[in-house]
């Protein structure tokens, strides 16, 4: 809590929504004053999700709350979780990339405290930069603490309150959704006793196809739903929501 989440989001959005349909959604255990800050200070349409007192939420609850938010015209939706460096590391929400925000004032030694939340995430940004001259934070150690537990991770230094640094954000984020395929339909079938994901791509005219699920062994039992295409550096992969298993799952996908 307090390392400005909900002050960068507002700055982000406002940065951005002249130029992509933006959704905003809050995870909080009680109230909604950061959904409401957000809303007011972007003029966006945002949510608030209370996760009955639990410490995180996970890709079920995301489901969930996207089916009632509602996302059919929308290019971007931003999920801000639960404000603790622990919890919210061990539960995957099926987001297309995750982004950690930590303050100067926490200090440059959390990498070596909290290893999982600085592995998993994508980009690291390290806000209140301005009040860098009032705290002992070295920013070169804790790079290099980062890199060290993630390689991958992108560390950008800014300060929500003065905008400084969120242009190199901005544009990290926009040629990330340049990447992305533009995709009209994830569909599911049952072909030779396989469950079949498949969706299409437009930008190349084609057909892209899941992986069958070869680990059931009575796939016409299972029944597979629509969710969501990610891209990962790796590539991209499908998140169905398996109604048998009542969860989401994560598919390579091939050619």
């Amino acid at each position: 809590p307090g390392s400005g989440k909900t002050t960068m989001l507002s700055r982000l959005i406002n940065m951005l929504k002249y130029d992509y349909r933006i959704g905003e959604m809050d995870v909080d255990i009680e109230s909604d004053i950061d959904a409401r800050r957000v809303a007011e200070s972007t003029g966006v349409k945002t949510m608030q999700i209370h996760n009955g007192g639990l410490c995180h939420i996970d890709a079920k609850m995301t489901a969930d709350a996207i089916s009632e938010y509602g996302v059919d015209d929308l290019d971007i939706l931003f999920l801000e979780n639960i404000g603790n460096l622990v919890c919210p590391a061990e539960f995957d929400t099926g987001a297309h990339r995750n982004v950690m925000i930590l303050s100067v004032p926490e200090g440059d030694d959390k990498p070596l405290k909290y290893p999982l939340m600085f592995s998993v995430c994508n980009v690291v940004l390290v806000n209140k930069i301005d009040t860098l001259k009032a705290f002992d934070f070295d920013m070169q150690k804790f790079t290099n603490h980062v890199k060290e537990l993630n390689p991958n991770a992108i560390i950008m230094p800014i300060s929500a309150k003065t905008g400084e640094g969120m242009e190199q954000f901005v544009t990290w984020l926009a040629d990330y959704i340049e990447k992305l395929p533009t995709v009209t339909a994830l569909c599911s079938t049952v072909k030779n006793g396989h469950a079949i994901i498949f969706y299409i791509d437009i930008d190349n005219d084609s057909v892209q196809v899941i992986k069958s699920f070869d680990e059931y062994v009575n796939i016409s039992e299972v029944y597979f739903e629509c969710f969501a295409i990610v891209q990962d550096v790796d590539g991209y992969y499908g998140v169905i929501r398996d109604k048998k298993q009542d969860g989401l799952r994560k598919n390579n996908m091939i050619n």
